[in-house]
């Protein structure tokens, strides 16, 4: 089961419309790519890179600059972030 925060969400609308402001197919193409890579999480839960422990962990979507950023708890894949790889890690995922 994957599950989105407030702030993945957010991130990931924001990130659909600074693309569609130049190019409406160029956002539907990313965001299709970003939610592709995500639910595949369900059945490859580890297959993002260990992040700054165990339980938490990045998920750097081929062919996109962007990062998803999710932690494992149980069965259950909580996304955190999606973020631009350029954009500096905030504190709280340096941790």
């Amino acid at each position: 089961m994957i599950r989105w925060s407030k702030l993945a969400s957010s991130q990931f609308k924001a990130i659909h419309d600074y693309i569609a402001a130049d190019s409406l197919s160029a956002a539907r193409k990313q965001g299709s790519l970003i939610l592709q890579a995500i639910d595949r999480l369900d059945a490859f839960s580890l297959s993002g890179r260990i992040g700054t422990s165990a339980d938490k962990r990045e998920l750097v979507i081929p062919n996109t600059p962007y990062i998803v950023y999710y932690r494992l708890q149980d069965d259950v894949i909580f996304l955190r972030s999606i973020r631009h790889a350029a954009r500096e890690k905030p504190t709280r995922f340096r941790k």
